[in-house]
């Protein structure tokens, strides 16, 4: 197997394949420290692999905040490119409504000019990419092959990502009965709160329906990188709240709660908080989800 080193434009990073390693410096990596776009699609953070048209592997690696492609490797080239079978480049190209694209200059051997991708779901992703010389002359026949590429790594839940730790996520309407607890959806909130004694959740909802002797079980994850790191679970006794207009014939109260955010949940990615009403007879309600940027001690 041959190795090829592609060396990508002046402010972006050079990288190369030796002895099967690629080596590279860190400067991606900076945009994981970003919120979030809103309404991106693609997984923080996750790396997809797949294949080209020409039957070889790809694989492209995205920011931490998903917020970025920092690096892509396609491999099985024989036959295909004269310049070797394995090229990999790393450079920061911005994920804009859930498409990127990617030019650098010619490479003095010969390398990518151009690389595109659209992620047709949160999990995958599709594209082309393009060989030239430095003349601008194609280097491989064909000169542009087209591309798919998957992650296993889970999306995080949906939410907005503000400049500042706070979000809203509208909670599900499933009132089964009057004999089950329910929450009302577009009555809610949930905000973290920064004090110098810590960082306090806040949140604000409205319960409907069996309204005797409710408690609330609260569960807590931090996720980061598609997975869950940490996770903290408690319930309690929920105040009776101030009544509400009632959603047809059932009784509703809002109500607001806050505690105390565990220290294991700080750091970088997202805080789900999953909340679920019990009556005092054993009757539950369903189980929406809110979703926090993790604040950073």
């Amino acid at each position: 197997m041959r190795f090829v080193v592609l060396l990508v434009a002046t402010g972006f990073l050079a990288a190369g394949i030796l002895a099967g390693s690629v080596v590279g410096g860190a400067r991606g990596q900076r945009a994981g420290d970003l919120a979030r776009p809103q309404g991106s699609s693609q997984v923080p953070g996750a790396t997809y692999t797949g294949t080209h048209a020409g039957g070889g592997a790809v694989k492209l690696t995205l920011a931490a905040n998903g917020a970025s492609v920092l690096s892509f490797t396609v491999e099985g080239l024989s036959g295909i490119c004269p310049s070797g079978d394995w090229i990999v480049a790393v450079f920061d190209a911005p994920i804009r409504g859930g498409r990127f694209e990617y030019a650098p200059p010619p490479a003095p051997f010969g390398g990518f000019s151009s690389i595109t991708g659209t992620f047709t779901t949160p999990t995958s992703v599709t594209g082309a990419f393009a060989f030239k010389d430095p003349a601008g002359q194609p280097v491989c026949n064909p000169s542009s092959l087209t591309w798919t590429a998957t992650t296993s790594a889970a999306p995080p839940p949906t939410a907005t990502a503000p400049s500042v730790p706070t979000t809203t996520q509208t909670s599900p309407v499933s009132p089964p009965s009057a004999t089950t607890p329910f929450f009302h959806g577009g009555h809610d909130s949930a905000r973290l709160v920064r004090a110098p004694t810590g960082v306090t959740v806040k949140m604000t909802f409205q319960a409907c329906g069996s309204l005797q002797g409710l408690r609330l079980f609260v569960t807590q994850r931090l996720r980061a990188g598609g997975k869950v790191v940490a996770e903290q679970k408690f319930s309690r006794k929920l105040p009776a709240g101030v009544p509400a207009p009632p959603v047809g014939s059932q009784k509703c109260r809002d109500h607001a709660v806050s505690w105390p955010l565990a220290g294991k949940l700080f750091g970088s990615g997202w805080i789900t908080i999953t909340l679920r009403l019990v009556d005092g007879t054993g009757h539950e309600s369903g189980a929406p989800q809110w979703a926090l940027r993790a604040p950073k001690r």
